[in-house]
């Protein structure tokens, strides 16, 4: 016997709930704190039409941008130079992750290998102004196995001599 089709699908009320928390989590994490989310469920004998209805609301704009950096040396690497993050953009943690990587990343290619986005953190405070954002995007000393802050901070590598053998 050969099957053919999909297997028929089954409404949950709890997947439709489940719908609007992932919805709201999404919003949050582009910058819209206080919207809504709920849904219509309209349905028949044999369907169920699902409408979900989203109120934004206003969002909340990056009013300023503060660093905190406890590795003295990494001051002069040019961090902030193309930041991601500017003030008068909306909130966007998906940024704020894309900026962690941007600055590993220089930070690798000026010698920090041992540098990675784990020790770039963010402190976001909402109480500053009204829906605005103050944030500090803190780079915390390197740790060690143990996680006990190394005092020296991070060390920077450099390549001293390069040699070439064309004929092996």
């Amino acid at each position: 016997i050969k099957i053919f089709g999909d297997a028929p699908v089954i409404w949950d009320p709890d997947e439709t709930i489940q719908s609007e928390k992932e919805l709201t989590r999404y919003l949050h994490n582009i910058g819209y704190f206080n919207a809504e989310v709920n849904s219509s469920i309209f349905q028949s004998k044999a369907k169920a039409n699902i409408t979900y209805n989203i109120l934004p609301k206003k969002p909340y704009i990056i009013s300023e941008i503060n660093w905190v950096i406890e590795d003295t040396s990494l001051m002069a690497e040019g961090l902030k130079g193309n930041s991601l993050l500017t003030e008068g953009d909306i909130f966007n943690t998906y940024i704020l992750d894309e900026e962690r990587a941007r600055i590993s990343e220089l930070l690798k290619n000026k010698g920090y290998y041992d540098f990675n986005k784990e020790y770039v953190n963010y402190i976001v405070d909402t109480t500053y102004l009204n829906h605005a954002v103050s944030l500090t995007t803190k780079i915390f000393l390197q740790k060690n196995d143990n996680f006990n802050t190394v005092s020296e901070g991070f060390r920077k590598y450099n390549i001293s001599k390069v040699y070439i053998y064309p004929d092996f």
